[in-house]
């Protein structure tokens, strides 16, 4: 019986069958996973309320039953500390947040990974000096404010997207597409960055580019076993 145990935070509803089993998977040990959702227990009516307006940063995630949905980030902000109290009071080992932003705001005395402090780093680590670096969003949307974003801050980079949360034949087109775009591009490493994106896309993706590929669950189900010395 294992006695470690990770709480997942979703921002959208938990459990998210789509990519827990498949990071306990990469990380190959036997640790309990705890399970929660900024919008648990939210129907559809009442998260489409949290949409974003204007141009606000905003976040891609699911409903229980796949539905997409885009929560903007002050809604997700308060429902996000939330449920790391509640992680926080059943004690468990590690918070991991299941979306590759930057969670620098929230507070836990729980250690903690911040996957998009960690995946901003690692993903830079990765590319060679001058080099460019692909990355595949989960929509075309993000893919587009992506490239603007770090364009402003002088960065190689070039974008495609694949959306983690439509049929899955349409995910794996998305990704091959994805994949010849940014191989043809002769980037130097593709990241996949949403949460998302499982192994089997980033597959697809590998072999249509031709490029070395990671995703974001994948990095931090690897900096996980570190944190907890598996």
């Amino acid at each position: 019986m294992t006695n470690i145990r990770v709480g997942f935070i979703t921002i959208g509803q938990s459990p998210r069958d789509d990519m827990v089993p498949d990071m306990m998977a990469q990380i190959n040990a036997n640790v309990e996973p705890v399970q929660r959702g900024a919008i648990d227990d939210m129907t559809l009516e009442d998260v489409l309320q949290l949409a974003p307006q204007g141009d606000e940063p905003w976040f891609v995630s699911r409903m229980h039953d796949g539905t997409e949905v885009r929560l903007a980030r002050r809604e997700l902000i308060p429902r996000m500390q939330a449920r790391v109290d509640e992680l926080t009071e059943l004690e468990v080992d590690l918070i991991v947040p299941l979306c590759s932003a930057d969670w620098s705001v929230l507070h836990s005395r729980l250690p903690f990974i911040n996957p998009g402090r960690a995946l901003s780093v690692i993903n830079d680590a990765l590319v060679r000096p001058d080099g460019v670096l692909g990355i595949v969003m989960p929509t075309e949307a993000q893919a587009r404010l992506t490239q603007d974003r770090y364009g402003d801050e002088g960065k190689k980079i070039l974008t495609a997207f694949a959306q983690p949360y439509t049929d899955e034949d349409e995910q794996l087109e998305q990704c091959r597409v994805a994949g010849e775009i940014l191989g043809e591009r002769n980037v130097d490493l593709i990241y996949m960055a949403c949460m998302g994106h499982t192994q089997k896309m980033r597959s697809i993706v590998r072999e249509a580019s031709g490029r070395p590929t990671v995703t974001a669950n994948g990095v931090i189900a690897a900096l996980m076993s570190q944190a907890l010395a598996l």
